[in-house]
Order: C-alpha cells, then sequence, then structure tokens
C-alpha cells in the first residue's frame, strides 16, 4: 500500500438508501466493492506495462529496486501486470471521504440529498489496511515514474490513483483482499466502529424513520439531519431530537 499521512479519526461514507444499504445496515456490515465496477472507468485500471518490444530508454524510472529488471526483462513487465490484474480481480474496496458536508457527494453518492452518509473510527485493522487516493494530472497517471517500490507496493498505488478531477471527494480507501464474491459483505467491526448516521436534506421521512428503527437500541450510534446552512448554498448536520 502506498505511504500515506495520519489518518482522520473519522472517514464518511456516503450510500443511497436501498434495499442493499438496508440489509448491510441490519447486518451491521459493509460491502467492499469490485473496482472494476466504479463510476469512473479509468479508476483502477492504469495500464502499467508498456509494450516489451518498447525502446528500454523509453521505459520510466520505476524505482531502483526493479528498474533494471524492468529495462531489460520484458517478463518482468509482464509480471508487474499480471500482478496488478490479480489484485484488482480480488480486491475489495470501500470508497470513504474525510467529509460529510460535501454537497457533489450528497448528489452523487446519495441519490441527491435522499440518501444518508456514515461516520466510521478505523481500528486496528481499518487504519493499517486504509490508504488516502492521491490525485495527479491525466497523463502522469499512466506514467510508471509516480510508481516506487517492489511490484506488490506498485499495485498498492494503483488501486489508491485518481485523476485530479475527482480530488473534491478528498477519498481514502479501505482495501481488502476477497477470495470469494460471498465475502464482499464483511462485518464492518472488523474495521471500524460506527459512531453516528447523517441523514440526508431530502430523504422522506418514513426512511429516516426506517434508519431509526435500525438504530434504535444502539446508543452509541448518533443519528443526524442534515440541513441547508442559513443563506448558503451547503449544508451541515444537526442532531435529531431525542438521541445522544
Amino acid at each position: 500500500m502506498p505511504d500515506s499521512p495520519t489518518i482522520p479519526d473519522v472517514l464518511y461514507r456516503y450510500q443511497a438508501l436501498n434495499a442493499n444499504s438496508i440489509t448491510n445496515l441490519v447486518n451491521r456490515t459493509v460491502w467492499f466493492a469490485d473496482p472494476r465496477t466504479f463510476n469512473d472507468p479509468f479508476d483502477c485500471q492504469l495500464q502499467l506495462l508498456m509494450d516489451p518490444d518498447r525502446p528500454t530508454d523509453e521505459i520510466p524510472r520505476v524505482g531502483h529496486a526493479i528498474e533494471d529488471k524492468l529495462r531489460s526483462d520484458p517478463e518482468i513487465r509482464r509480471q508487474l501486470v499480471r500482478g496488478l490484474t490479480d489484485m484488482i480481480e480480488h480486491a475489495g474496496v470501500v470508497c470513504l471521504s474525510k467529509m460529510r458536508d460535501q454537497t457533489l457527494m450528497w448528489s452523487h453518492y446519495a441519490d441527491e440529498h435522499r440518501g444518508f452518509c456514515m461516520g466510521f473510527q478505523p481500528n486496528g485493522l481499518g487504519r493499517s489496511a486504509t490508504s488516502r487516493v492521491e490525485y495527479c494530472a491525466r497523463e502522469s497517471v499512466l506514467d510508471l515514474d509516480r510508481f516506487k517500490g517492489s511490484i506488490g507496493h506498485i499495485v498498492g498505488q494503483v488501486l489508491c490513483t485518481k485523476v485530479s478531477e475527482w480530488s473534491y471527494e478528498q477519498e481514502w480507501r479501505l482495501i481488502y483482499r476477497i477470495e470469494q464474491e460471498s465475502e464482499r459483505a464483511r462485518p464492518w467491526s472488523e474495521f471500524m466502529t460506527l459512531t453516528a448516521i447523517y441523514l440526508g436534506l431530502k430523504m422522506p421521512e418514513q426512511q429516516k424513520q426506517t434508519i431509526r428503527t435500525i438504530f434504535k437500541d444502539d446508543p452509541d450510534v448518533t443519528i443526524h439531519e442534515m440541513a441547508q446552512v442559513p443563506g448558503q448554498l451547503a449544508v451541515r448536520p444537526k442532531v435529531v431530537e431525542g438521541t445522544s
């Protein structure tokens, strides 16, 4: 995994309210998505392997440990892509953000403010498996010069690199190896503690009550409603009456 700064104390996950998300709430599970299904077609799809016949003087530097091998041995370059392909095929990714009040994310990922946002505190395993997404210019994403270290380390960096247009998300990714599709829904307690749920500005009252009912016996989860900031085109949370 790529080196990253200190993980925020709380990370947020935006979601629409539907049958799948309700099932996860009831079961206290979080879904580790297949990165090949992400809405950005270039996400986790970096073409790290150049043509084996490409002149060696055109191969970017990738760190002293493997640079010479990449330049001299096409099979090493093929191994790099095989390693990347294997990890992506078996990767489970939970996309998180350091922000709970990003209006674009409420629109894009939480059903146009009709969904919800979950606040998680990562635990030991969650912290070790979580990395900050790095953003770069579109042409840089395809440049091996950005990726340093062993093949495994490079693969981790690939999974946490996006083009700069997505930087507003301030994303962090929890990544876990998934051997079977049935393992994608995992108890969130293995990785983090749920501390709060934020109900979207436009969530219908009946759906708000559904979430309140699910967590009515869980005093450690605080429920908030998002409200418009007076005089601004922005939202912020308020505590729902009757909750701690």
